[in-house]
């Protein structure tokens, strides 16, 4: 069976594919978009700061990062896990296609931050053109938070995760 619009003849079966193919893409943008979001406290040596930080767990939700985020709440980030599996040094982070700047700090199987760097945005069109970040040493988790905020909140090296630590293991 088929019909006409605007002209155009249309076979039905093509058009509840292409409405299933949508309805598909549609899917899998919402699942990239909504990240699960929990709660995460960081033991400094005045306190514990609380930060309510979206999971990467996935290749995937990794890969994409904070890509063309244009702002993070104020205590918001996004905290990059492996599973517990130790990452190598040469594992480092990049800038490409990210538009404000981050800070990020590389978290040690001990849950400790061992390695803090601020990463500015990469405005070249081609990967390649933008630096990596790199750990000191081995880490099993990253947060990235927006630039500035971990001075401005007094998390420093040797700091460690409390609230949240399960998930560096998960």
């Amino acid at each position: 069976m088929s019909f006409t619009f605007q002209g155009v003849r249309f076979r039905r079966s093509c058009v509840r594919s292409a409405a299933a193919f949508l309805l598909l893409v549609a899917a899998c943008f919402a699942a990239v978009q909504a990240a699960e979001r929990v709660p995460l406290g960081i033991e400094t040596r005045t306190g514990t700061r609380s930060l309510e930080v979206e999971l990467a767990g996935t290749v995937e939700q990794r890969a994409r990062g904070l890509m063309q985020r244009e702002s993070l709440p104020e205590d918001g980030g996004m905290l990059f896990i492996y599973g517990g599996r130790e990452q190598p040094a040469s594992n480092g982070y990049w800038m490409y296609r990210t538009l404000i700047p981050l800070d990020i700090a590389f978290i040690g199987g001990d849950g400790r931050i061992h390695s803090i760097r601020t990463m500015e945005p990469c405005r070249s069109r081609t990967a390649m053109n933008c630096p990596s970040y790199y750990p000191e040493a081995p880490y099993i988790a990253a947060l990235e938070v927006e630039g500035g905020y971990l001075e401005r909140h007094g998390i420093e090296v040797g700091d460690r995760i409390g609230q949240g630590r399960e998930l560096l293991f998960d």
